[in-house]
């Protein structure tokens, strides 16, 4: 038997069980680009006729697939093959459409929210504001490939509010890139809590997916150089469609021996907070 055939065949006789056998084979069409993003995968049936394996072997193969985001269900098409995940990487300030736009991957933003409204305390806070001060509420669902893909909730200080409202196009594109390009203000560097959550009602709606789909959400505070806080957001994405690359370095103390284990902590995410 050649090589070729070899990547493309389960054998019963060997040790390895047939389901790993089986979604490595399918793995590695999908990475290579035989199946490509928004391609028709196959059904349950044809992966039993092709490989000679059983049902349980199929149905758990497409699940660990679909888990690892490499396919997914579309309505009134069956199984896709997924397209690659954005991946940000740590610590480089960019947005989510930069990253799309590096990647080659066509999106559309769909603005869903954008007010003057009077900010809570912490919000507030978080912005630097004056009492009485109201802020810009910015809310946005991003679609790449026509599917729903980010689901961002923005806050914003007044002028910037104003800003946005006298230039429309703003909000439909890189935020970041229109203030650096447009406003000729430098961003300088932002503060990013990262973690995991359950999709409510809502969230679950705009992004396509059921309700208590592992999301990954992050908030960000970003700042001017002067230290002027001019956006706080928090983004819902779900977790199949989002990866984080971050480089790490082992530090060593004053006296030569290793830095003690620095601390942690989580970020609940409050419900009521963007109401």
């Amino acid at each position: 038997m050649s090589n070729d055939s070899q990547l493309d065949h389960v054998d019963p006789r060997s040790p390895i069980a047939l389901h790993y056998q089986l979604r490595q084979i399918l793995r590695r069409q999908i990475e290579s680009g035989e199946f490509k993003p928004g391609d028709s995968f196959p059904t349950s049936r044809e992966l039993r006729e092709k490989y000679c394996v059983s049902s349980t072997t199929v149905e758990n193969t497409l699940r660990w697939l679909a888990e690892r985001g490499l396919i997914h269900r579309q309505r009134g098409r069956g199984t896709v093959v997924s397209r690659p995940p954005v991946i940000e990487e740590l610590p480089d300030l960019t947005g989510f459409l930069e990253a799309a736009e590096a990647l080659g991957l066509g999106f559309e933003v769909r603005v869903l929210r954008a007010e003057f409204v009077q900010p809570s305390e912490r919000q507030a806070e978080l912005l630097a504001l004056s009492s009485g001060d109201k802020v810009f509420r910015l809310d946005r669902l991003i679609m790449v490939g026509g599917e729903p893909n980010n689901l961002e909730y923005g806050l914003h200080p007044p002028d910037m509010g104003e800003w946005f409202l006298a230039n429309p196009d703003i909000p439909t594109q890189s935020i970041y890139r229109a203030i650096d390009r447009r406003l000729a203000i430098r961003l300088d560097k932002a503060c990013q809590t990262i973690g995991a959550v359950s999709a409510n009602r809502r969230e679950a709606e705009l992004l396509a997916v059921r309700v208590g789909a592992p999301l990954v959400y992050f908030d960000r505070i970003v700042y001017l150089a002067d230290s002027r806080p001019i956006q706080y957001v928090r983004c819902f994405l779900p977790a199949s469609r989002y990866t984080i690359s971050v480089w790490l370095k082992r530090r060593r103390g004053e006296m030569g021996g290793e830095m003690p284990f620095g601390g942690s902590h989580a970020s609940v995410v409050d419900p009521d907070f963007w109401i």
